[in-house]
């Protein structure tokens, strides 16, 4: 879910985020990165996605207190890219 939000649908992306992303790193708690074969066979038997569920995903963690929307952040960082020094990601 974390990935759809993020924009990330292909199942090799996401197995890229689950290896070198730090945030879902969090979101395995531990558990080994699945491969992108893992992620395909998951989503054949669970797809397609209900209706609506990325909007009810949030709300679903505000509801459970797993969340708290009292302050709101917004990360600016810049990082040079190596390749080209001019410009940034």
């Amino acid at each position: 879910m974390f990935c759809y939000s993020e924009g990330c649908f292909s199942a090799r992306n996401i197995e890229d985020k689950c290896r070198y992303d730090l945030r879902v790193w969090y979101l395995l708690n531990g558990q080994k990165a699945p491969d992108h074969a893992t992620i395909h066979r998951f989503r054949k038997k669970v797809a397609p996605l209900p209706e609506g569920i990325l909007e009810q995903f949030p709300l679903m963690l505000v509801e459970n207190g797993l969340v708290d929307l009292s302050s709101v952040y917004i990360d600016g960082t810049k990082i040079e890219l190596v390749s080209n020094k001019y410009r940034f990601v």
